[in-house]
């Protein structure tokens, strides 16, 4: 019985174009996700190095590696593992690296500690606050004017701690005695991001 060398994984420098996509690569890129990258990549840097096997056929950032040859970076950290991957193992790392969160949002942080408009612009997405995608057809048959502002913003926001958020806003509302509720402000903020 022969007993496989365990994997370990460290750094290599390596150009862009000598990278190659894993022929089963089951993600499929968005218009949005791939225009978010792009702004990370300009703000933040890339901070995530590419998985890659030992015959440089990425396992783990594709989109990234579409990014970077479309910007003109020339060349990428990645991780290589210390020996040739079996198929199964290939196919466990791309799975794996794609769906293995081991974490969820702590919403009570993210409203305290973090702007929501920031949060939005660093790309979370409206189902990473509990907003509900299908709105358009559920509001069909809803008169949204006879709702009001605080009617609205609970269609739209299905999470608990959003509840303290339109308090918060309303009491701005009342401090600031604006003429366009604040409201309906940050919906429209939401809906041109999308």
């Amino acid at each position: 019985m022969t007993t496989k060398l365990k994997i370990t994984w460290h750094l290599e420098k390596r150009k862009v174009k000598d990278l190659f996509p894993y022929h089963k690569n089951p993600r499929e890129f968005t218009e949005k996700g791939l225009k978010e990258l792009e702004k990370s990549i300009k703000n933040i840097g890339l901070a995530q190095p590419i998985n890659i096997n030992t015959e440089n056929v990425i396992l783990s950032g594709h989109a990234r590696v579409l990014k970077l040859k479309e910007m003109g970076i020339e060349e990428v950290d990645c991780y290589v593992p210390n020996r040739k991957l079996t198929k199964k193992e290939e196919e466990e790392i791309v799975i794996r690296m794609n769906a293995n969160i081991a974490g969820e949002w702590n919403f009570e942080i993210l409203e305290k500690d973090f702007e929501i408009f920031d949060l939005k612009d660093f790309g979370m997405e409206d189902l990473d606050f509990g907003l509900d995608d299908d709105l358009s057809d559920k509001n069909k048959e809803i008169d949204l004017d006879s709702l009001g502002d605080e009617g609205i913003i609970k269609l739209k926001f299905n999470h608990e701690s959003y509840l303290d958020l339109i308090d918060r806003m309303n009491k701005l509302k009342e401090e600031n005695d604006t003429n366009e509720s604040l409201f309906l402000k940050m919906i429209k903020h939401y809906e041109s991001k999308k």
